[in-house]
């Protein structure tokens, strides 16, 4: 079992069959299992074996972003096989077994690339197999991650990296993606913030909220140029939205 998750409750389990026939059931859906057969298994959720004779497999645990990142709803995976027969399912299949057998200990920034030419072979073998439907096109993968940043933008060491790994991308993934909007993900990231910071600075019930906390809340490390990009983007300063000088609308980003 190659581990390239932390904790126990984010794995995916990749299990490849090598010998023998295994029944399986998870989130009501029941297949069986052959030889180079993979199967998604969640690590959360209660999981049914039957092995009717001598069997043996190999289990391969990701971060559980991976399988995330490739569905809107990513219980539509877990429980599923791809067959190992032929095609992207017999490579992909393959590639699990190797990496299983692979000791080198992975960096976290080759436990990325690893996780990331999992998540693409994942893909085409679920399309080839006619799984293809649960793959999300540009536009709905961009909503689930902005919905998730959203979630988590009270947290000021998210950056670029955090959200590129939680969604099983690597860095130049990401910003592919965000390109198909026109936008990075820094830029974007850094609009959220600062709406985020008008909000706070503009809500009649927080009059005495403090810019630098409020700054150094949303991961700004400056309070200076958080002032002159909030400046920038809203036509005030900070202070004077918190004090409630009238100022021209920008729409929220995102």
């Amino acid at each position: 079992r190659t581990c390239l998750g932390c904790h126990w409750r984010d794995f995916t389990i990749l299990m490849v069959q090598h010998e023998g026939e295994v029944c399986a059931r998870q989130y009501g859906r029941q297949t069986m299992l052959r030889p180079g057969d993979v199967y998604i298994m969640d690590a959360m959720a209660p999981l049914e074996l039957t092995v009717p004779s001598a069997s043996r497999a190999t289990c391969v645990a990701v971060a559980r972003s991976v399988v995330g990142s490739i569905s809107l709803r990513s219980e539509e995976l877990f429980g599923t096989r791809i067959s190992g027969e032929a095609g992207f399912g017999r490579l992909f299949s393959h590639f699990l077994v190797a990496l299983r057998g692979d000791r080198h200990d992975y960096g976290q920034g080759e436990a990325r690339a690893v996780a990331g030419a999992i998540q693409s072979m994942l893909v085409n073998a679920i399309g080839a197999q006619g799984g293809g439907k649960a793959v999300p096109d540009a536009e709905d993968q961009l909503h689930r991650i902005k919905a998730w940043v959203a979630r988590n933008l009270d947290d000021p060491a998210l950056d670029v990296a955090g959200i590129a790994h939680q969604c099983g991308l690597s860095r130049s993934a990401l910003y592919r993606l965000f390109a198909t909007a026109g936008e990075t993900p820094q830029a974007w990231l850094v609009g959220q913030r600062l709406e985020r910071a008008f909000k706070i600075l503009s809500d009649p019930g927080k009059t005495g909220s403090n810019i630098s906390a409020t700054c150094y809340a949303l991961g700004f490390n400056d309070p200076a140029h958080f002032s002159r990009l909030f400046r920038h983007r809203f036509g005030a300063s900070p202070r004077e939205v918190r004090s409630g000088v009238r100022i021209r609308a920008v729409a929220a980003s995102g």
